[in-house]
């Protein structure tokens, strides 16, 4: 990030807006108001199909488990574009953690735990995806209950996943070819 691209968001205190707003039109006077409206209106439009930097998480989309209002990053917003938007959403909730303003962002324990460099465990998984979470569950149990021969007999399951934005992904190389065996069930 260039140094003077986010100046006005350096601020640190709770009266501190990083730019002025005008509803055209409202005759709005900006002492406050419509200034909160903005990044409340910029909260909606990021955690709608509008913009393709977040998505519903698995929770929500399959209206199952906890945190069923919160999104998820798309992991297919990569492009130049995509990444200066991410940079500003990074730069806006910079602003807002240093004066104290409330985003309305609905991202879960697994986004921020991420960006804090705490460590993810099988519940920040469950909190944005219950099914996967009891797949893992399921595939423990089968080598539990089968032993190894029964289990790799009767495995179907490959090392392939899907992203969050449905894209399939091979965990290993040539996953989708390769099945889930015993001695690869922790």
């Amino acid at each position: 990030m260039k140094e003077n691209n986010y100046q006005t968001m350096r601020k640190n205190d709770a009266d501190s807006q990083a730019w002025r707003i005008n509803f055209i039109g409202e005759g709005s006077i900006d002492a406050g108001g419509p200034y909160r409206e903005s990044i409340t209106n910029m909260c909606d439009e990021m955690m709608s199909s509008f913009l393709p930097l977040f998505i519903p998480s698995q929770n929500n989309k399959n209206d199952h488990g906890q945190n069923r209002d919160c999104w998820t990053i798309n992991p297919a917003s990569t492009s130049p574009v995509h990444l200066e938007m991410y940079e500003f959403v990074g730069a806006l909730m910079g602003f807002a953690f240093r004066s104290g303003s409330i985003l309305d962002i609905k991202l879960s324990q697994f986004f921020y735990r991420g960006l804090t460099g705490e460590p993810l465990d099988i519940a920040d998984l469950r909190a944005v995806d219950a099914y996967a979470v009891q797949a893992i569950k399921d595939l423990d149990n089968a080598k539990k209950q089968l032993g190894k021969e029964l289990f790799n007999q009767t495995m179907t399951q490959t090392w392939v996943t899907r992203l969050s934005n449905g894209e399939e992904y091979e965990l290993i190389e040539d996953g989708a070819n390769k099945t889930v065996d015993y001695d690869s069930v922790t």
